[in-house]
């Protein structure tokens, strides 16, 4: 059976690109609007239509929010919201400023409400656009920025005792204390700088950069043997990915991150350690085959860590600080597959028509690795993340995801010789490729793409950059 085109249309196929209908002039949309605000709806509505072509709709929405802006009515600024909103959508490369524009518009919403149902709308929307614009600004490395929008965030939940203010306590707190960590690096260079012969300010820039801001590739920059051991033994090998570390280093890092670096942690530092020594302790145990007690000793070492990061309401995967992405993972596979991220399975189906998705929170250094097995006829497999901060996602292509062949089968997933896997090529796939989910055109070049044999067996390491929105400078 011939199912490439089906395939394609599944996950992602021919979206087209939206040019089937001509939009009339403003003035047509607009005739009998009264108002700026009534302007605004319309304009709106028209251009969240994907009838219409994307040039069009970018017009229709940024004229939208600029009569919604100055509607000086709640419905003109809910109308300008939802403009923007979309907008992020159609033009990523400038979702910052969609983003802060939104939340001004969110903003003169909620002053302007007339009743407690839409203040409590318009606050829930504005707390929410906040804590993107903060996750923005963190990728950016504007901590000031970042700092004042989960502070807004944080005060406006907690007033309207949302569900968000947890989150953006946490977030708050955080980009506090990695504002001051940037602060106090940035003033130890300037005095290293000055006094390049100083240990002791040499060590305690190492110490900030790997403890503080978890950045042992950064503190490698200013690495002379005088920082002295433990770290001069280990920092380098802390720079290195995990996935290129010997099972019996990565048992050292472990400990070193769990029980000497995170005991003595700020506590807004510690999560990111922790993650750092599982990550450890995980790589070893996929490495490790006997079933003796230096397994066990690395096992219910993980365990402590699992369990002291539970107790955080932190996740034990990924350990990159600042760089994360909530958002939804979709698969459609030719026939059957399995889908693991960092050796837990996320999703597996066996129906070629059907697609499959689920919300997963990603972090820079997870590892997404599929077995997919063919039943006949023509073959293939597509993965695509898109984030709920709009810009952020990557899919199946021709260069990150890499073909392997696992020393056991059983254990497929652990991947234990990755210096092996070679670039996967790409199948059947066209540059318009997109999910089906999203219905709209996507911005990168995914591709359906196969691996070796039958069954084959993929994977990619997920990078701080695919976490960012498209169009953030970062190497791709």
């Amino acid at each position: 059976m011939v199912r490439s085109a089906a395939l394609l249309t599944l996950a992602g196929g021919v979206l087209m690109a939206a040019a089937t209908a001509t939009a009339g002039p403003y003035d047509k949309i607009l005739e009998g609007a009264k108002t700026d605000a009534e302007r605004a709806v319309r304009l709106m509505r028209a251009g969240m239509s994907e009838k219409r072509a994307a040039e069009r709709r970018l017009s229709l929405l940024q004229e939208a929010a600029r009569y919604g802006l100055k509607s000086n009515h709640p419905d003109g600024y809910s109308a300008a919201a939802r403009a923007m909103g979309a907008l992020t959508q159609l033009a990523p490369d400038r979702t910052r400023d969609w983003t802060r524009r939104r939340a001004e518009a969110l903003r003169l919403w909620y002053r302007t409400a007339r009743d407690a149902e839409g203040r409590a709308k318009a606050g829930g929307q504005l707390v929410r656009t906040l804590l993107t614009l903060g996750g923005l600004h963190e990728q950016r490395d504007e901590w000031s920025e970042a700092v004042e929008a989960y502070r807004e965030a944080n005060m406006l939940a907690s007033f309207l005792e949302l569900p968000e203010q947890k989150q953006a306590l946490g977030r708050f707190r955080r980009a506090v204390y990695l504002l001051g960590a940037f602060r106090k690096a940035a003033q130890l260079k300037v005095t290293l700088e000055g006094e390049p012969t100083n240990a002791t300010v040499r060590s305690a820039l190492v110490r900030a950069l790997v403890v503080e801001l978890n950045d042992p590739g950064a503190a490698i920059e200013h690495f002379t043997p005088d920082v002295g051991e433990p770290w001069v033994t280990y920092v380098p090998l802390a720079a290195q990915p995990v996935e290129k570390l010997r099972p019996a280093v990565c048992r050292e890092l472990g400990d070193w991150y769990a029980k000497d670096l995170a005991v003595g942690a700020p506590a807004v530092a510690k999560p990111a350690l922790l993650r750092r020594a599982h990550a450890y302790y995980q790589r070893f145990l996929a490495s490790y085959e006997k079933q003796d007690a230096t397994r066990l000793k690395v096992a219910l070492a993980a365990a402590a860590v699992r369990k002291q990061l539970g107790e955080e309401g932190v996740s034990p995967f990924g350990f990159s600080p600042g760089v994360r992405a909530e958002g939804t993972l979709m698969v459609a596979a030719d026939d059957i597959f399995e889908l693991r991220v960092n050796g837990e399975t996320l999703l597996a189906g066996s129906n070629w028509r059907q697609p499959h998705a689920k919300a997963i929170e990603l972090k820079a250094g997870d590892v997404i690795a599929a077995r997919v097995r063919n039943t006949g006829g023509q073959q293939g497999f597509f993965v695509l993340f898109q984030g709920k901060q709009a810009g952020v996602e990557f899919g199946t292509e021709t260069s990150s995801w890499k073909a392997y062949v696992p020393g056991d089968a059983g254990k497929w997933w652990s991947i234990s010789d990755r210096a092996g896997a070679a670039e996967e090529g790409n199948h059947n796939g066209t540059r318009e490729a997109v999910s089906k989910v999203l219905r709209r055109p996507m911005s990168g070049s995914w591709r359906v793409i196969w691996g070796k044999g039958n069954p084959c067996f993929v994977y990619r390491v997920v990078k701080a950059v695919d976490l960012r929105p498209r169009g953030v400078p970062g190497e791709r």
